[in-house]
């Protein structure tokens, strides 16, 4: 009898292992629109001033690091941690995008065919909230990603 149970855990283990295996695979999610359409309905909206929080994702300087990125007619003109308190040197404000850096990053990174391509939008503006480019499955530590949110239009 106990033999039996333990058949029965080995195999329940199999399948379990088999189903979480299965679960891992990265997907790549279609966007339901595409890029430069998206582009253009954030161009029509004419935002050129505003703040929005964006995080990094790329072994670099400052990756994983929550920052509010504040910009005027399409500079970024500050850079401070997610509490407002730490201003960003501007030496390193290169690591971070406006919404139209984000969609030029996209659409070339795009046509250069990547292994791993991911584009989500925000539903009322229409910018990148998550971009994330893998641009080679053969090459280690070359994906990067951009996530964006919590955009304030200012005057």
């Amino acid at each position: 009898m106990t033999t039996k149970i333990n058949q029965t855990k080995n195999i329940l283990f199999i399948l379990l292992t088999i189903f979480f295996l299965l679960s891992c695979e990265e997907k790549t999610v279609q966007p339901t629109i595409n890029i430069e359409e998206a582009y253009n309905q954030w161009k029509s909206l004419g935002i050129n001033n505003y703040s929005v929080i964006q995080i990094k994702k790329c072994f670099c300087v400052d990756a994983g690091i929550k920052a509010i990125i504040t910009v005027k007619n399409e500079n970024i003109v500050s850079v401070q941690d997610s509490l407002g308190q730490i201003q960003i040197p501007q030496e390193r404000w290169q690591y971070f995008k406006t919404i139209n850096q984000l969609f030029e990053t996209a659409i070339q990174a795009r046509k250069n065919n990547p292994a791993d391509f991911i584009i989500e939008y925000d539903e009322q503006y229409k910018y990148p909230t998550y971009l994330y480019v893998n641009p080679s499955s053969k090459t280690v530590d070359d994906e990067y990603g951009f996530s964006t949110y919590n955009l304030i239009p200012q005057r």
